[in-house]
């Protein structure tokens, strides 16, 4: 399953919420945002509509589910895939698995099996807020397919260690890609020690109540997925700020891990504050633009109608997504070049501005600062280019002057002694060429008055060209 677009009214903190224009490629869809901003709850939508669609009741919480105002509108939760609507209760319950951002189970032991009804009978949570301890029941799950294995007449020329491998192989493969010192090393038996046991550095067969926070955390979502991916085969899985306990390189790689065990008819949805994760869908985003998306649900007045679609991962929103995650300290993410160009007032200079807003999809991690006049930019009159080197040795630093009545030989000196000089005269040449009036008056169906204007000054009439 794949989502195309879901509406939200009357539903927590929603007035009325449209998500809409999801890419039908898109296997990642990254939800970003404060605290507060209501990513947990269109998480909590989903949850409401598998429920109620599922046969398992959408939960009658008044205080909890409603939006909390004056004359709010009833709950109404419509949810559109790429797919064709799931037309049977057991497709709409496999529609979404949502896990929530309250996962820890210190620890447990097994003494008895039974017979393990299908992961598509779990229920899940009613709630979102509670806590999701699915460690011991997937344990249990995982014990029982494996004593079912063992009197299945398919198997009878297996071992037993082959057996065990079966479903325990494809689990440690993808933890070797997560962890470099922690390996699952067996089920223990379940009616005496029933755990997971580990080898990890020197120490063997290590108790899963050894392993810390973070390490639960992390092996718990890849647990929880490699038990339901073979039934959850269309599905949309949902993880609630899966970063919970884990540091920042282990989050990287858990999310890389998660979408590469993830079948092909999935989709994987994550509400994040994570730098780690955000780094790892970013390098995702690089490897293939389509199959990753982003929302921003932040500074959006959700007391009003409003409507997301996915946004370009830009400089601009890279930065908004670190001033959440790491406050003042987003001041000193260095992006990966910085343009120096003509015009005052620094960031909010009109050069610079406009050099944001025509590269942000070409150049998205480029950060554009006027500085003052073409000498100011030549002779780096502030010292901008040498504290940055000083600073952040890795950023490139390209400058750029507008060409005035420079002649070509000028020009190409210019380029020559390291400063980018446009082709036209100035940025404002570009702006109000005729190709790009002509295109803005076609956008607004009208006609260009190509007759009746005069041209803007400039030394060379040929087509824009940076």
């Amino acid at each position: 399953m794949k989502l195309r677009s879901i509406h939200l009214r009357g539903f927590k903190r929603f007035t009325d919420l449209r998500i809409d224009n999801l890419p039908a490629t898109a296997r990642l869809v990254m939800l970003t945002g404060p605290n507060g901003s209501g990513k947990s709850a269109i998480f909590e939508g989903f949850n409401w509509w598998r429920r109620k669609q599922g046969g398992f009741g959408q939960g009658n919480d008044q205080s909890y589910f409603p939006k909390q105002e004056h004359g709010a509108t009833p709950i109404a939760v419509d949810v559109q895939f790429h797919d064709p609507q799931p037309p049977g209760q057991n497709e709409k319950r496999k529609a979404f698995w949502i896990r929530s951002a309250y996962r820890h189970e210190a620890d447990f032991t097994s003494t008895a099996l039974q017979r393990q009804a299908s992961t598509l009978e779990d229920a899940g949570l009613d709630r979102l807020i509670l806590a999701d301890q699915s460690v011991r029941k997937n344990y249990e799950r995982l014990a029982s397919l494996g004593l079912q294995a063992l009197f299945d007449p398919d198997n009878q020329k297996k071992t037993v260690g082959e057996l065990q491998e079966d479903f325990v192989g494809p689990l440690r493969i993808a933890m070797s890609s997560v962890f470099d010192d922690l390996a699952l090393r067996s089920l223990g038996n379940p009616v005496e020690d029933g755990t997971f046991f580990f080898d990890k550095g020197t120490s063997s067969k290590f108790h899963y109540k050894n392993l810390s926070a973070g390490e639960k955390s992390a092996f718990d979502l890849l647990l929880d997925l490699s038990i339901r991916r073979s039934t959850y085969d269309n599905t949309v899985f949902c993880i609630d700020e899966p970063e919970v306990h884990i540091g920042t390189r282990l989050q990287a790689r858990l999310l890389k891990t998660l979408v590469s065990q993830l079948p092909s008819t999935c989709q994987l949805w994550l509400a994040t504050h994570s730098v780690g994760m955000m780094r790892a869908a970013m390098d995702l985003h690089k490897e293939n633009a389509d199959q990753v998306a982003f929302l921003d649900t932040g500074d959006q007045d959700f007391d009003k109608p409003v409507t997301l679609s996915p946004v370009a991962p830009n400089r601009a929103f890279r930065r908004r997504h670190l001033e959440v995650a790491l406050a003042d300290i987003a001041d000193l993410i260095a992006p990966s070049t910085l343009v120096l160009c003509e015009g005052a007032d620094h960031h909010d200079g009109f050069d610079a501005s406009c050099y944001a807003e025509i590269f942000r999809e070409p150049m998205p991690d480029a950060e554009f600062m006027s500085i003052g006049s073409s000498t100011e930019v030549r002779n780096d009159r502030w010292g901008v280019a040498t504290a940055v080197g000083v600073i952040a040795p890795g950023v490139q630093i390209i400058r750029v002057v507008d060409r005035d009545d420079a002649t070509e030989p000028e020009r190409n000196h210019s380029r020559d002694s390291g400063v980018q000089m446009l082709t036209l005269r100035n940025i404002e040449s570009y702006l109000l060429h005729d190709e790009i009036l002509d295109k803005l008056c076609n956008s607004n169906d009208q006609t260009s008055p190509r007759g009746t204007r005069q041209n803007p000054p400039v030394r060379n009439t040929s087509k824009p060209t940076s």
